[in-house]
Formats: C-alpha cells, structure tokens, sequence
C-alpha cells in the first residue's frame, strides 16, 4: 500500500481491506492548556459580517431535536474561515459546536495552523490536537456510529503525516474505514517522489481491479493530486490522465465530471490554457452524456462546469451553461423539493458573479433567499439563509443595503415550528 513507499512498517494507515474490529486504545485525553488565539487574515469586514450571520443562522437551530443539522451548518461555516485565512475566528466558531464535529473542526484548524510560521500557532497546533482528542475520546464505540471516530481520527493524522509522525498517524487510524482513510491517503501520496510514482500507479491498477468503491475513489482522487504535483513533467502527468480516465469506468458520472474539473483545474494552475481547455471539453462532454433524472442533482455540478469555464477565460460558454441551467430550473422547480430549490439554484448566482455580472449576480442571491424563506419550518430556512451568506462571503459579493436588509429579516424570522 501507499505507506509501505514511505516508511518500512506495515501498511495499515491506508488500510488493506480488513476492517480491525478492536483498535488499540488511545492514551489519556491530555489536558487543553489555555493559549492565546489564532489571528485572522484581513478581511473586508462586510465579509466577516456575512460569516457571523451565517453562523448565527447556522447556532439558531436548537440542540434538540437538530444537533445534527446545527452542528453541520455551523462546521460549513467553519470551514470557509479556514479557506478565507480567519484562524481566530474559525477557532471561536469551533467552541460553539456541541457535538463530534467540534473534535473534527478543531483538527481541521490545527492542520491549516500548520501553515503558520509564528512560534505560537506553531504550539497552538498541539494544544488543538489534544482537544481534539478530547473530543475523539467522547465518542461512543458503538460500530454504527464509528464512522464519527474515524472522521476525527484521519483529520488529527493527516495533521501527524505533516508533522513526520507517520507511525502516531498510523496507529490513530487503526481500524478506520476506507471511506474515511481518504484524507490521509492523500495527506502521504504528497510526499510521493518520482521513482515511488511508478509503484503507485500499479497500487490503482490493483485497487481498480478489487474494485472497493470507497479504495477506488480514493486512490483516483490522489491521481488529480498527483497530476498538478507532477504538472510539469510532461510524461507523467499524462500517464496519470490516462490512468484517472482507464480506471473510473464503474464509478458514478459526478465523480468522473468532477476528477475532469480537478485535471483541468490543474492546468489551469499550471496556466497551461490549451489542455485546460482540453480536460475541461472532456469533462463537458462526460456531463452532456448522461442522462440526468434530477435537475438538483445535474445543476450543481452544471455551474461547476460554468466556473471552471470561467477560470479559463471562456465567459462566453460559461454564460450558456448558465442560461441553460437557469431554463433548467424554471422547467422542473415544481418537481424539486422546496429543501433543495435555494441549493439547487444558488450556484449560479456564483458563476455569474465570478463572470463579472454584479448587478444579475445580486439579483439571483436575492432570489435564492426569498426561495429558501418559503419553507415553512425554521430549520430548512436556517441552512438555507446560512449557505447563501457563506456563499456570498466566498465569492467576495457584497450585499446591496436592500439584500442585506432581506438577510437580516431572514435571520430574524427565524423560528418555531423547527
């Protein structure tokens, strides 16, 4: 397996096919020694204002019955602060969440802690570690519920991996499923050099061939990875488009379009125009070939495609997909389900603000609002309104004073029934 090309001890950090039903115990949970707290990057402060709000969207959900609902809106949150640099505030997002997520966040904080160069987030990334274990150690061990665990455990590792304690991330991950194993996977595929490569590509062959859904989309995952690594060596990275193309026929066509979006974007990175353009057409037409039953489910991944054309400075193709997703929508909104409408049509106010049409962009935003305040129950319109201001904060689209006004009467009829 991948481990055993970086370190002579047994493979089992990426797993071997065999599920350990009785993992080592882990030490004592280490005592959480206060620190001072992680800095933010600067940030337009309308941007912050629309974080907060997605947040205090995201914690209006009461514990009971929703913990489960809450606790996810507010890791979304969580993780668009670490995007945008606000370690501070990721941090203080973190101490709101009641359940298993906080230990997942909190390794999430001390992996992006990592690129630091201060002393002090440099000894705030244990100080994260050890809560988080605090957190890991809560858990129930109940096997249904273990998958909790293993999202903990592999976030905390993949932290180890950078550190160089492979043989701590490997014993943390013992008995973690293969599903979860990902992220650390990829984590090690990092340190892969040229000659170990080789051997890779044989460990997918074999991996494809056992035919383990969770293993295969994994492994195909660390090829796009591999592939902007090795970008610049001309030979390599096109054994490793023919690989990612040769291995996914059994996989669904949402991964297969999105492993596409990542080669392209790879290119595009590597501001190589003419095979971004290529790898993006591949991923188009990989798209156009299926036959999607759902509009929610084809038209996110319809504005990826837009966003990816815009990236690569076709605005004009990027505007048809998004003609043609919004004639989409008004088609078959009667038949999507009023939880999903606001998710479904939200992308697209993204790829046009990114296209450059502010005013359209704005307009749609405010459209996907007043879709999510349909629903009369509180905890749909708190997930909707909490996405919408996480992706306005994302893309940098400031709200108009009229859109703010609507967002904050959104956040503000907020309530029972739940």
């Amino acid at each position: 397996m991948l481990l055993s090309l970086l370190l002579t001890v047994t493979p089992a950090l990426l797993g071997d096919g065999e599920v350990r039903a009785n993992p080592p115990a882990l030490a004592p949970a280490a005592q959480v020694a206060p620190c001072e707290s992680l800095a933010d990057a600067p940030l337009a402060a309308w941007r912050l204002r629309l974080l907060d709000l997605a947040y205090g969207a995201a914690s209006a959900m009461p514990l009971e019955p929703h913990v489960k609902n809450r606790s996810r809106a507010q890791e979304g949150v969580l993780v668009d602060c670490l995007e945008l640099g606000l370690l501070g505030t990721a941090e203080r997002f973190a101490d709101g969440i009641a359940n298993w997520r906080r230990g997942a966040a909190l390794a999430d904080l001390a992996y992006r802690s990592l690129e630091s160069e201060r002393e002090s987030d440099a000894a705030h990334v244990q100080r994260l570690l050890d809560a988080a274990q605090v957190s890991l150690q809560e858990q129930s061990s109940d096997e249904a519920q273990g998958w909790r665990r293993d999202r903990i455990a592999t976030k905390m590792a993949r932290v180890l991996v950078q550190l160089g304690e492979l043989e701590a991330a490997q014993r943390l991950t013992l008995g973690a499923t293969e599903s979860e194993l990902g992220r650390v996977q990829s984590e090690l595929a990092s340190g892969l050099d040229p000659e170990q490569l080789g051997a890779f590509r044989a460990e997918v062959a074999r991996v494809v061939e056992v035919g383990v859904f969770e293993q295969v989309q994994a492994y195909l995952a660390i090829c796009v990875q591999l592939h902007a690594r090795f970008y610049g060596d001309a030979e390599e990275r096109a054994r490793l488009e023919q690989l990612v193309a040769a291995s996914w026929t059994k996989m669904p066509v949402d991964l297969r379009v999105r492993w596409q979006l990542g080669l392209g974007t790879n290119a595009l990175d590597a501001g190589d125009g003419e095979s971004a353009r290529r790898l993006l057409g591949q991923a188009a037409d990989l798209f156009d070939d299926f036959e999607w039953r759902q509009a929610r489910h084809e038209l996110p991944l319809l504005a990826d495609l837009g966003r990816a054309w815009v990236r690569a400075g076709r605005v004009e193709q990027a505007r048809a997909l998004v003609v043609r997703g919004l004639a989409r929508f008004e088609a078959e909104s009667p038949r999507i389900a009023d939880i999903f409408q606001a998710e479904t049509l939200r992308p697209f106010a993204e790829v046009l603000f990114l296209m450059g049409d502010r005013e359209a962009a704005r307009e749609l935003f405010a459209r996907v609002l007043e879709v999510g305040r349909q629903n009369p129950n509180g905890r749909p319109r708190a997930e909707d309104l909490a996405e919408t201001c996480r992706s306005m904060a994302r893309v940098g689209c400031e709200p108009t004073p009229e859109l703010w006004s609507a967002l904050v009467e959104c956040y503000a009829e907020l309530g029972a029934p739940w």
